[in-house]
């Protein structure tokens, strides 16, 4: 069985939901007014479908290659000729409302993109964590424990210099404060320190995660998006302009 074309179906659609209008006679009377009323509520042409259609993330791409087909000289001189009263912000909205009916005719390249997607992610999280168990050696429990050790000890220090030098005169006092204010600065700087390392590394890690996007994915995103634009938005907008094509 032959499959229908995206004008065809968008017909079906909106015959089945627009009394009065035939559903095997697309080029009838009124033809274009009724596929402009009707198509953002036709069932398959619903906002609700989006989650089903589309991941999240992904909705920036989409809206981005609208765009661009609506930007198409070819369209808004095939607007002209056929004297269309849409405005393109209006195709924009059908486009918008329509999207588990667009994006369907590129549904093979969208799960190939998705699937390298998530795998990449998921190697990723496992290198990741390699990394970071392999780094967690001497150096990393030293930069941990150094700041409270140094803090307690010079907490230590100034209370016993201190209640000494309140009881006695004894000279070991001054001493005891001496240190405690010295492990204090430590145990400043030391945290200085520590704060500063975690920020290099969430950075670095940043950086990574920015530039892990590998060829492969970059390659499967854009032939979902060219599938995407050939196959399914600028059909559907050809649909709106002229039911016809």
């Amino acid at each position: 069985m032959p499959t229908e074309s995206l004008p065809r179906r968008l017909w079906a659609a909106i015959a089945r939901t627009t009394p009065g209008v035939d559903g095997d006679s697309p080029a009838s009377s009124g033809a274009s007014d009724h596929l402009r009323s009707a198509v953002a509520r036709t069932p398959e042409a619903t906002g609700m479908a989006k989650a089903r259609s589309l991941m999240t993330e992904d909705h920036a791409d989409y809206e981005r290659t609208v765009d661009l087909a609506l930007n198409d000289p070819e369209l808004h001189a095939m607007m002209e000729a056929r004297n269309c009263p849409l405005s393109p912000e209006q195709l924009r909205t059908m486009a918008m409302n329509a999207t588990a009916l667009i994006t369907a005719p590129a549904a093979t390249e969208y799960r190939a993109y998705v699937t390298l997607r998530e795998r990449e992610r998921v190697a990723q999280g496992r290198a990741e964590l390699s990394e970071e168990t392999a780094g967690a050696g001497a150096a990393a429990i030293v930069a941990v424990l150094f700041p409270v050790l140094a803090g307690a000890l010079s907490v230590l220090l100034l209370v016993s210099g201190y209640v000494l030098r309140l009881v006695s005169s004894w000279s070991v006092s001054d001493l005891l404060i001496t240190g405690g204010w010295i492990f204090g600065a430590l145990t400043a700087v030391s945290i200085v320190i520590a704060s500063v390392g975690l920020l290099l590394t969430a950075l670095r890690n940043a950086d990574a995660s920015a530039a892990s996007t590998s060829e492969e994915v970059a390659r499967a995103r854009a032939a979902w998006q060219e599938a995407l634009l050939e196959r399914g938005i600028r059909v559907f907008l050809r649909a709106a302009v002229d039911p016809d094509t």
